[in-house]
């Protein structure tokens, strides 16, 4: 099967995300990286079931935000990636 999969469920962004990752030449294979190698970094409290991990880059952060969804083209559970952002490192983020 084709496409970027992470914890065995495709990945796949939102029509929002989709435009945050395109205006930062992010790829979901970008996405998978920050997701696996990636630190916790919630900003604030999420629902169950929703992951928010950060990956530093020099002096910038990645933020990904991802939450459980369902394909039902597929029939199978899939990750929506429903955030994607870059900013500046601040101590703070690494707890």
């Amino acid at each position: 099967m084709f496409g970027v999969f992470f914890e065995g469920r495709l990945l796949r962004p939102s029509a929002s995300a989709y435009g945050e990752m395109e205006e930062l030449a992010l790829s979901l294979d970008d996405m998978k990286n920050v997701l696996e190698n990636g630190f916790d970094c919630p900003a604030s409290r999420r629902k169950q079931g929703t992951l928010e991990r950060c990956l530093r880059e020099g002096n910038k952060v990645v933020r990904v935000v991802v939450a459980e969804d369902y394909t039902v083209s597929l029939e199978e559970p899939a990750w929506v990636v429903v955030h994607a952002s870059r900013q500046s490192w601040k101590k703070k983020l690494e707890r």
